[in-house]
């Protein structure tokens, strides 16, 4: 799809206004940030490998060609995508409280035993709070941790069904946007060049994916050095 993109593209045959916006948000969206998305998720290699050969490697060829193009021909103009005009798109759950999330207020669960700065970090993940993640990653706050008001800090593990885990976060919400809803499609039909409408849904979970993979790659930065929990996405 990068030569008959590159093609239009050179014709001039388009509204150059979707240079700016593909039209589908209630705030601009450039084209270029379309590609950017696409890149953060194409670059993850935690693919099953015949999926990751046959599909992964020629999409992100196929993007990385594309940026090329937009880079030498000075189209970038909106540089890295700003997720921050997003909030309902690149959250999972959206402006939901902490006692809804984790199954206690703060306070309660600094006394059950978490951490205070590792519950903000979690809490932050699941309602993508852009600034608040930010600060606990500069203060190298520990996302491996599984959170709930429901058990004491000892007990809550992966499998009780109520706690949640900032790293584990990332990586589900990021894998479920290919696993449950339409990107698988949308990487498969572009590679086959068939014709694609992007709908509203597709580029909302297209930012909430590229979002949570970002963010991913941040916080396994901080444990980096420690053990890590080897997650892998099944796509």
């Amino acid at each position: 799809m990068a030569d008959e993109a590159i093609n239009i593209l050179e014709s001039e045959a388009y509204s150059k206004s979707i240079l700016k916006d593909i039209g589908l948000l209630d705030k601009p969206f450039p084209l270029y940030w379309l590609l950017k998305c696409n890149e953060i998720l194409l670059e993850d290699t935690n693919w099953r490998e015949e999926y990751y050969e046959r599909i992964v490697v020629p999409s992100l060829r196929n993007c990385r060609r594309l940026l090329k193009y937009f880079n030498d021909k000075n189209l970038n103009l909106a540089g890295n995508v700003d997720y921050s005009l997003f909030p309902e798109e690149r959250a999972h759950f959206v402006d939901w409280d902490m006692d809804e999330m984790l199954d206690g207020t703060l306070d309660n669960l600094v006394t059950m035993g978490y951490d205070a700065d590792e519950c903000l970090l979690c809490h932050a993940v699941l309602t993508g709070d852009i600034d608040e993640i930010d600060r606990q990653i500069k203060k190298k706050t520990n996302p491996d941790v599984w959170i709930s008001g429901v058990f004491s800090p000892e007990v809550a593990h992966a499998n009780d069904g109520c706690s949640y885990n900032a790293l584990v976060a990332c990586n589900t919400f990021y894998c479920d946007c290919f696993n449950i809803y339409v990107l698988r499609g949308y990487l498969d039909d572009g590679l086959n060049k068939k014709m694609q409408k992007i709908s509203r849904e597709l580029l909302a979970s297209l930012i909430e994916a590229s979002f949570y993979r970002h963010i991913e790659l941040k916080l396994l930065q901080i444990i980096t050095p420690f053990d890590t929990l080897g997650i892998q996405c099944s796509h």
